[in-house]
C-alpha cells in the first residue's frame, strides 16, 4: 500500500527561507507521508518565471537537507516531465495510476484566498485533501476541516528577485545585495542565482 503524499507545489522563483520552513514543518509532523517538492512547469497565469531548470536546480539547492535525511521527501520534476501546467492536471494523473493513495495539497492561505481562479478547483478538492499554510501578517481564517500549519515568515519572492537585480553600491565600489536577502534566501541558492546571473543579478 502507498504511503500518503503530501504536494508542495509553487513556482519558488527563488525558493526561500518560508519555503524551506514549510517543507521542513511538514516532513517533522508527517514523518509516513511522501513529501514531493514540485516546481511547477509554467505559471498557471501565465506569469513570466526563470527557466523550469533553474528554478528545480534551486529547489536541489534549497531542500537538499531534506532530501538527504529521508527518502521519503523528493524534488519532484513530474509537472516538466509531463508539461502539465495545472494543479487538477497533476493530481488527476496521479488518481489515474493510483486510484487509492491519500493525496493531500500543501498550499498557502493566500492560495485559498484566489482559489476562484484555479482550473477546476471543486474537482481537486473532491481528489486531495489540503494542509494550509498561514502567512505572518495575516488575520487568519479557518477553511472548514483543512489541516492548517503554522503561519510562515511573510517572505516575497518578487522582493528577492528585484533586490538581487538591483543591488546596493558600497563606498568602496564593490556591489553587494541588501543585507537582509542573505537571511532569507538559501545560501547554495544566492551562490546559484549569481553564478547563473538570474533576475539580472550583478
Amino acid at each position: 500500500m502507498s504511503l500518503p503524499l503530501i504536494i508542495f507545489g509553487g513556482g519558488f522563483d527563488p525558493p526561500h527561507i518560508s519555503h524551506v520552513l514549510t517543507a521542513t514543518w511538514a516532513a517533522s509532523v508527517f514523518p509516513d507521508s511522501d513529501l514531493w517538492i514540485v516546481p511547477c512547469w509554467k505559471h498557471s497565469f501565465g506569469k513570466e518565471m526563470a527557466s523550469f531548470r533553474h528554478r528545480y536546480e534551486m529547489c536541489q539547492r534549497a531542500f537538499g537537507h531534506l532530501t538527504a535525511s529521508s527518502s521519503l521527501v523528493q524534488i519532484s520534476a513530474i509537472e516538466g516531465e509531463l508539461e502539465i501546467t495545472r494543479t487538477f492536471d497533476l493530481v488527476t494523473r496521479l488518481k489515474e495510476d493510483q486510484p487509492d493513495r491519500d493525496i493531500k495539497l500543501l498550499v498557502g492561505e493566500d492560495n485559498l484566498a484566489v482559489s476562484n481562479q484555479w482550473y477546476k478547483w471543486d474537482e481537486i478538492l473532491k481528489m486531495a485533501g489540503l494542509i494550509v499554510v498561514g502567512r505572518e501578517g495575516k488575520e487568519g481564517k479557518r477553511w472548514n476541516e483543512h489541516l492548517w500549519a503554522p503561519k510562515m515568515p511573510r517572505i516575497s519572492s518578487t522582493d528577492i528577485r528585484a533586490a538581487v537585480g538591483d543591488p546596493l553600491e558600497l563606498h568602496d565600489g564593490e556591489l553587494q545585495w541588501p543585507s537582509w536577502v542573505p537571511h532569507l534566501v538559501p545560501r547554495r541558492v544566492l551562490e546559484y542565482i549569481r553564478y547563473h546571473g538570474l533576475y539580472n543579478c550583478k
